[in-house]
């Protein structure tokens, strides 16, 4: 796959029935999230008039079960449906590739579970940090707020990259001890952070895109308060359009790119 956009485009128009698959399973994955929101949602509803009479503490340590419940049964869904993606993405690039699924989900639940863990503890002591971020510390606060939210996005772009390269890794060994050592030595690499370059520039774009849009909306469309009303909706519909398209554009070519990078031929 070449590095450039242009090449990224020939490369869908040329495999464009795998592309289409891939499609496929994104769509049949956020309409099953749906779904399953839509009937933990239900099931709270129906539940809520009875723990209405039971202590705060028994009605809080539910909350948290029903979270941990869904919040598993959503990574079990993502867990498969990641595996038939980075499958497609393996045919794509025309890479070899070990299929297990046994091991992909037993894998990814080793990656997952600490970071649920670390999510329901950060939910359980969200009073905390919402006192410690409150508007009278936030002058005192601000430089080492500033040092930690940048470490917070390097350690998350470091973290969504070593999973990626795992999940990669695991089409090429079957052992997870080395599955694993062999994710982290990838990490290592400057290389292989280059294509974030593309998602960066694709961003911008968008970003000029954006505020060209908004400038003529403004300008030639909300001249007046009917033409406001009349407009505004179109508008919105418009431009959550062309974010979820530029989204999913970026994340395919971070699919690509890790199995590229990641393949055994590229170790």
């Amino acid at each position: 796959m070449k590095s450039n956009f242009l090449g990224f485009l020939s490369l869908i128009k040329k495999e464009y029935q795998l592309f289409s698959f891939m499609l496929l399973f994104d769509v049949l994955f956020i309409l099953l999230v749906v779904n399953i929101r839509i009937l933990a949602l239900g099931f709270i509803e129906i539940i809520s008039p009875l723990l209405a009479y039971t202590p705060p503490g028994v009605q809080y340590f539910f909350s948290v079960i029903i979270f941990l419940i869904v919040m598993y049964i959503f990574i079990l869904i993502h867990i498969v449906f990641k595996y038939l993606v980075v499958g497609k993405s393996f045919e794509i690039l025309h890479k070899e590739k070990k299929e297990n699924l046994k091991q992909f989900i037993k894998l990814n639940l080793m990656i997952y579970t600490p970071i649920l863990v670390l999510l329901v503890f950060l939910i359980v002591i969200n009073p905390t940090i919402y006192s410690w971020l409150s508007i009278q510390n936030l002058g005192r606060l601000f430089i080492p707020a500033t040092i930690l939210l940048i470490v917070f996005v390097i350690g998350i772009l470091y973290l969504y990259t070593l999973i990626n390269f795992i999940q990669v890794k695991a089409f090429n060994f079957d052992s997870i001890k080395t599955i694993i050592k062999r994710a982290f030595k990838k990490t290592t690499s400057a290389k292989v952070y280059g294509f974030y370059w593309f998602d960066i520039k694709v961003i911008i774009g968008y970003v000029i895109f954006f505020i060209i849009v908004t400038l003529i909306a403004r300008s030639y469309l909300f001249t007046t308060t009917n033409a406001y009303v009349n407009y505004m909706g179109p508008y919105k519909s418009f431009i959550s359009f062309t974010s979820y398209l530029i989204g999913y554009i970026i994340l395919l070519y971070n699919r690509l790119s890790f199995v590229k990078n990641g393949s055994i031929s590229s170790s």
